[in-house]
């Protein structure tokens, strides 16, 4: 039983393939995308499979939890311009991913961090396989769309907060520096390292003293990660550590 009366039974997606189950589910919808997720800071995988939607004409709605509309609204804003229809909702916590042929309900929100350093969980339902199921997803989908406040691209463009000036170039060149010391890696850790050259290596003392220094000079996360070749979820947990 699940969702009511019915002998459907969804199918489990485990935490290794939830990624791609998203990007599948994102990829072909032919007639509609309903994307319901709290935190929204997609991948670059992610961010092409919905403006791929987009450039072919097919209707996205994306829903985000509304405190968190000025966190999210720099990454929402591109979608909305290119004709997205953006949404927020008050205590939203709910991750809920629609199209006409599939659907999924997971843990996870789309966010790069939660789907690199995250353990997360999905049901898969199909339209074709499961459609009382399918049809109550639907539903309620529906209902949190009609609930939500509609996001215009402009609405989105003066909700960003100020971005202050970056920091200036060290004289160092820290990646350089701390160097890539770990080569046995597991497939996602070499899609974190498209983006951050130096995600999972090991912490030395100078390299966390090197963290330290840089956030007593008042640099953010995102900039020390960038400097280290870090991702900012491993900065984040190493500052927690040292303050």
């Amino acid at each position: 039983m699940f969702f009511g009366r019915s002998d459907e039974i969804p199918s489990f997606i485990p935490h290794s393939k939830i990624s791609s189950a998203v990007q599948d589910l994102i990829e072909g919808a032919q007639r509609e995308l309903v994307l319901v997720t709290p935190y929204f800071k997609p991948w670059n995988h992610l961010q092409n499979a919905i403006r791929g939607r987009l450039e072919a004409r097919i209707p996205v709605a994306l829903i985000v939890r509304e405190d968190e509309v000025s966190k999210t609204a720099p990454h929402l804003q591109p979608f909305a311009a290119a004709g997205a229809q953006v949404l927020c909702l008050d205590r939203l916590h709910a991750k809920l991913y629609l199209s006409e042929q599939c659907a999924l309900l997971t843990s996870m929100n789309l966010v790069e961090t939660s789907a690199l350093n995250s353990w997360e969980c999905a049901l898969q339902i199909k339209a074709s396989e499961s459609p009382t199921l399918f049809k109550q997803f639907e539903e309620q989908v529906r209902a949190i769309r009609k609930s939500a406040k509609p996001l215009s691209s402009a609405g989105l463009a003066a909700a960003q907060p100020v971005v202050a000036a970056p920091a200036p170039k060290p004289e160092v060149n820290l990646i350089q520096l701390f160097g890539i010391r770990k080569t046995d890696l597991k497939p996602e850790m070499v899609e974190a390292r498209r983006t951050h050259p130096r995600a999972y290596e090991p912490w030395s003392d100078e390299e966390i003293g090197a963290v330290a220094e840089l956030a007593r000079r008042k640099l953010g996360v995102e900039d020390i990660a960038r400097l280290l070749g870090r991702q900012p979820s491993a900065i984040e947990r190493k500052l927690k550590e040292l303050f």
